[in-house]
């Protein structure tokens, strides 16, 4: 009786049921899988959270391609508030800010 048992959970793990394919979209954020009926954003992401997340490297890159050619950081404001800032909550707002502020105190050392 017990080798049965044995033999059944083998034959188990030699040939798992097929399950079925899940086919409904990934968030390019976080991976999970959601419908589209429910999703807030029908960008490919689960949430209108997620979507803004996932924009940060690009914002960050923004910035920096700014730096490189040569806007000063009063006019990386300017262009923030046209481009990015404009959906992005005030203490976020803030947190880029400081962040463009840093990085100018970063170029000035260098």
């Amino acid at each position: 009786m017990n080798l049965q048992r044995i033999e059944n959970t083998r034959e188990m793990w030699l040939n798992p049921i097929d399950e079925p394919e899940d086919t409904r979209p990934q968030c390019r954020h976080c991976g999970v899988r959601f419908n589209e009926q429910e999703a807030e954003s029908d960008d490919g992401y689960c949430s209108e959270s997620h979507w803004h997340l996932d924009r940060i490297s690009e914002v960050k890159k923004q910035i920096l391609t700014w730096i490189e050619q040569g806007y000063s950081e009063k006019r990386i404001a300017q262009m923030m508030k046209l481009y990015w800032f404009y959906w992005m909550t005030d203490s976020t707002v803030e947190r880029w800010k400081r962040a463009i502020a840093h990085k100018f105190e970063e170029v000035e050392k260098a």
